[in-house]
């Protein structure tokens, strides 16, 4: 109720966000879909590029990241609640540098999971599976990125930056496509991987970057209510 009532007496530039609610789902469905497409596209070039014993390689390393998307995606369900009932510059920043000092912590103590945990892929898996050991370093490297990018991504939609996620996507989608197409059939799974560690380090420099301004942008201001509901 405090939200909605002071709406009224701020002016337009001191709001957090005023995208209306049927924008905000618009843009939030076409960065989903575009995310999703992203994600698949290494999967669906690998078919045209690659011998399955190649994809293979690559769907064991998979294995190796899978812990790691799973403490991503509780960090996510715990950051999105709390992010969505922000409705003030400084608890919007106080939030995020609690959040991401937490996951770069977080994402300190994985790093020697991410380097010596897929050392064991010719053990459990057969030597075959040797070509896997980098791969799976690499993939769990990408996961670290996006624990520490995530409370950026959580925090930056209470900014407004709905707006422009459908844009990076589609640049970020051209990317991975673009190095998939190239790389794979030199450098193999190999390519792939690094196609998606190139995704998240674009996303992470872009949304830190945009960050980084909307806090030098914010200073002084007063405290402003998100008109997007949660």
């Amino acid at each position: 109720q405090w939200c909605a009532d002071t709406e009224q007496q701020l002016p337009h530039d001191e709001r957090l966000d005023n995208t209306p609610m049927e924008t905000f789902a618009v843009y939030m469905v076409a960065s989903s879909i575009l995310v999703t497409l992203i994600l698949r596209a290494d999967l669906w070039l690998m078919g045209i590029y690659l011998p399955a014993d190649q994809i293979g390689h690559y769907t064991v390393a998979q294995k190796f990241s899978m812990p790691l998307m799973i403490i991503l995606g509780a960090l996510n369900t715990v950051l999105w609640p709390r992010a969505s009932g922000v409705v003030a510059q400084q608890e919007a920043f106080a939030l995020l540098r609690r959040t991401l000092k937490m996951s770069l912590l977080a994402a300190l103590a994985l790093l020697p999971y991410a380097f010596l945990v897929p050392f064991t892929a010719p053990y459990v898996f057969g030597t075959e599976y040797t070509g896997s050991i980098a791969l799976g370093q690499v993939l769990c490297f990408r996961c670290l990125l996006s624990l520490i990018a995530a409370p950026l991504g959580a925090v930056s939609y209470s900014f407004g930056m709905v707006r422009f996620y459908p844009l990076m996507n589609l640049v970020q989608l051209a990317m991975v496509v673009g190095l998939n197409i190239l790389l794979l059939p030199t450098w193999g799974p190999m390519g792939a991987a690094i196609a998606l560690l190139a995704n998240d380090t674009l996303g992470l420099i872009v949304i830190a970057s945009l960050m980084g301004y909307k806090a030098y942008a914010a200073r002084g201001g007063g405290p402003p209510c998100s008109a997007v509901a949660p």
